[in-house]
């Protein structure tokens, strides 16, 4: 039902036109265009991919469970068996445990150490009409181990403390971005890049050190502050700073605040290549962007929602996680080589990596 969405918002589309509800437009707002899959709760607060990814493990597993304990005469079979033979009773049984052991293998890596073993248990249920102490056994270890992929994908209460932390500062340091950027211009663009995963990434870091989820953040606070800095001096009228796990670009010149970002991005990417080489080309994964314009005066966008609207457009559902985006403002701002390097895309405009 839920893949059905985009069907479901066209039917409200319809509706509120026919019947020119004014609130139609503020309803459709939450509403998103197409289905939500994300795996991760730093991406998403209802997380429908990992109920998707769960289902892909624990659906065919459970159907091979029930397939082999009816074989071995443990669970009834429930299946008509009108107009079938004996042979073609065992033919269809080996089919059916085959398709489904493929797509428990096939949905994950991990589980295919188990391949052999669960195959030799279904065929000995079909041959003995039984099993052993030491099939159950391996039952309940994919059963276990199903168990634990699942778990992991879903933060502990320590990273989601880490989460709300964020933020609840975040918040806080949008307000004091938003004065700091007044302070350098009245009118300008600005840059604002949030590191992916932070929550879930302290957590990671945290248990690996052994230090505490805030010298962990201070550390890479000071870390991207300082490639900030270096990439901003470099222009006389960028200006760059981070709050938490946001970095923000400021200049009035939109150019300066795209070299400034892409600087930036590049030191992430050294960074990473030191740490592995084979994610060198996934470096900007690490970050989400979003450029928005702020105009002085009580008529234009005043530099704090410009602020939200950046981080808005960076996590925006649909632009390729990672990448630069701005608005279309900005977009047509733009002035040489930088104009071809941005192609429309959900609404914004999108930086092409090339």
């Amino acid at each position: 039902m839920y893949r059905r969405l985009p069907e479901f918002r066209k039917e409200m589309e319809k509706i509120f036109t026919e019947h020119d509800l004014d609130a139609g437009e503020v309803i459709l707002e939450t509403v998103d265009r197409e289905p939500r899959f994300s795996s991760n709760i730093s991406e998403s607060q209802y997380p429908v991919g990992l109920l998707a990814s769960a289902l892909e493990m624990i659906r065919p597993f459970t159907t091979l469970c029930r397939l082999i304990l009816t074989a071995a005469g443990i669970d009834l079979e429930r299946r008509d068996k009108v107009g079938r033979t004996p042979e073609e009773a065992n033919a269809e049984y080996v089919k059916d445990y085959r398709s489904n052991l493929l797509s428990v293998m096939n949905a994950e890596g991990e589980l295919r150490v188990f391949g052999r073993s669960l195959e030799e248990m279904a065929e000995r249920a079909l041959r003995f009409k039984k099993l052993t102490a030491d099939d159950v056994k391996v039952l309940y270890q994919v059963f276990g181990r199903i168990k634990s992929l699942l778990n992991k994908r879903i933060p502990n209460g320590e990273a989601l403390a880490a989460k709300r932390e964020v933020e609840d500062r975040q918040r806080r340091d949008f307000i004091y971005a938003a004065r700091r950027a007044q302070e350098i211009t009245p009118s300008g663009y600005v840059a604002v890049a949030d590191i992916y995963n932070f929550g879930n990434a302290l957590s990671g870091i945290s248990s690996l050190t052994g230090e505490s989820p805030l010298d962990v953040a201070e550390k890479i606070q000071d870390t991207i502050g300082r490639w900030a800095s270096m990439a901003a001096k470099a222009r006389p009228g960028a200006y760059a700073f981070v709050q938490t796990d946001t970095l923000v670009i400021v200049s009035q010149d939109l150019s300066e605040v795209l070299e400034t970002t892409v600087e930036v991005l590049n030191h992430a990417r050294v960074a990473v290549t030191h740490i592995d080489s084979s994610s060198a080309e996934d470096y900007m994964y690490h970050f989400r962007t979003g450029i928005a314009q702020f105009v002085a005066g009580r008529q234009g966008m005043s530099s704090l929602e410009a602020i939200i609207r950046g981080h808005r457009i960076a996590e925006k559902h649909g632009n390729p996680r990672g990448y630069i985006a701005m608005e279309h403002a900005c977009h047509e701002s733009l002035q040489g080589m930088w104009k071809g390097r941005f192609a429309e895309k959900n609404e914004v405009f999108v930086f092409i990596d090339s």
